[in-house]
């Protein structure tokens, strides 16, 4: 056995298609009536068992076993390009003298080929037996092909999705590494008198395809790499910022970011009462006391709490009520025409006077026109950004 087999650690797929390749394979065990049904991964001159029902029985066949292709039936499968039917191997001509026949002890084989969209040859679904069977047939065969055809879906799903992977984290890693990620700034002005209380910074992403940030900072976290591509922007802010001129730097992180730590680590060293964190109410919480507990933390260096999103989120005002942060920020949606529509600006009032319970400053984001300035000055909010008051750009290219 040992002639034959070399054992290796195959690469498994995601857990999904894990189980219905597992199924499957249950199924032709058990709708055949052999000792085991398998997969096999054809690569070069050798195959590894990458699914299989039936291990442990008297025919030894494992995942994870890499075993020499012309040493095997599956050899007859990939030369004939068809399935092969050997009901018994030690008297099938094609068989008896092969490896898997005299010294792996297999008597019956039943395989077909498993082939992808494109016609190339992925490997092949078999199943085997240690005695004769006599009672396989072309209806057995047929019925394998079809599941073969099943595998081989199964099979391109997750090679397209792992190579979308592959590319999503090729494009992020290139962001860590130092290219194509920008920060610009968006002056935070005191609606009464127009005087930049705070900056927020804002990533901005020049690598191809050309995406809005989100969509790559969301790529990142698909990948296991949300914290740091976060982190990486953050230091870029910071490393950016004039904390000479006595304003405020916004920096956007999720929760989980914030909990794990790596916002503290990212901001060390840094005047931590020029710093305002804000937590989109769009992110989900997986543990507030967790949150809570990081947040103290850095509340308790003078780093400040922004709730970013208020009133589009999913968790609407008992996110607030948990955070209590010291900054309320307007999303968008109520910004826009509330000097026109009655409801957004009963809402924006709204948020003023819950704001002024806390005690936290409210900030109006996209203000763009004159008229939705004025109104949020008179319903009484603190602060506001937006292209009405300036447009997010570069340190340097900003009025100081």
């Amino acid at each position: 056995m040992t002639d034959f087999v070399i054992p290796t650690a195959p690469r498994r797929f995601g857990a999904d298609t894990e189980e219905i390749l597992d199924r499957l394979v249950a199924t032709v065990r058990d709708q055949m009536n052999m000792d085991v049904a398998f997969i096999t991964r054809i690569t070069g001159d050798d195959y590894t068992i990458r699914n299989a029902a039936g291990s442990g029985s008297t025919v030894d066949v494992g995942v994870g076993m890499t075993v020499p292709l012309s040493a095997t039936h599956c050899s007859l499968v990939v030369a004939a390009d068809a399935p092969i039917l050997l009901n018994d191997t030690a008297t099938d001509p094609r068989s008896r003298d092969m490896g898997a026949t005299t010294i792996m002890g297999i008597g019956a084989y039943l395989g077909v080929p498993v082939r992808m969209s494109d016609g190339s040859l992925y490997g092949t679904l078999c199943c085997t037996s240690a005695a004769p069977a006599g009672q396989l047939s072309d209806r057995d065969v047929s019925f394998l092909a079809v599941l073969a055809d099943v595998v081989a879906g199964e099979i391109e799903i997750h090679e397209r999705q792992a190579v979308d992977e592959r590319e999503r984290r090729r494009g992020v890693e290139t962001l860590l590494g130092g290219a194509g990620l920008n920060i610009v700034y968006q002056p935070i002005v005191d609606l009464a008198t127009r005087t930049p209380r705070g900056y927020e910074a804002l990533s901005r992403v020049s690598l191809e395809p050309r995406r809005t940030p989100d969509l790559w900072f969301g790529d990142a976290a698909s990948v296991g790499l949300g914290a740091e591509l976060e982190c990486h922007a953050i230091r870029l802010a910071l490393d950016g910022f004039d904390f000479s001129e006595g304003a405020y730097v916004s920096l956007n992180a999720s929760p989980e970011t914030v909990t794990s730590g790596a916002f503290a680590d990212a901001i060390a060293g840094r005047p931590a009462d020029r710093i305002v964190v804000e937590v989109t109410e769009h992110a989900p919480v997986f543990s507030y006391p967790d949150l809570l507990d990081a947040l103290d933390k850095l509340r308790a260096d003078g780093v400040r709490l922004a709730i970013d999103d208020a009133g589009a989120g999913y968790a609407g005002l008992s996110h607030i009520l948990m955070l209590r942060p010291e900054i309320i920020k307007l999303d968008i949606a109520l910004t826009r025409d509330v000097d026109s529509d009655p409801i957004r600006r009963a809402l924006a009032q709204a948020l003023v006077a819950f704001a002024s319970e806390l005690k936290a400053s409210i900030v109006a984001e996209g203000i763009e026109t004159a008229q939705e300035y004025e109104t949020l000055a008179e319903l009484g909010v603190d602060l506001g950004q937006g292209y009405h008051i300036a447009k997010p750009a570069p340190w340097s290219e900003l009025p100081h």
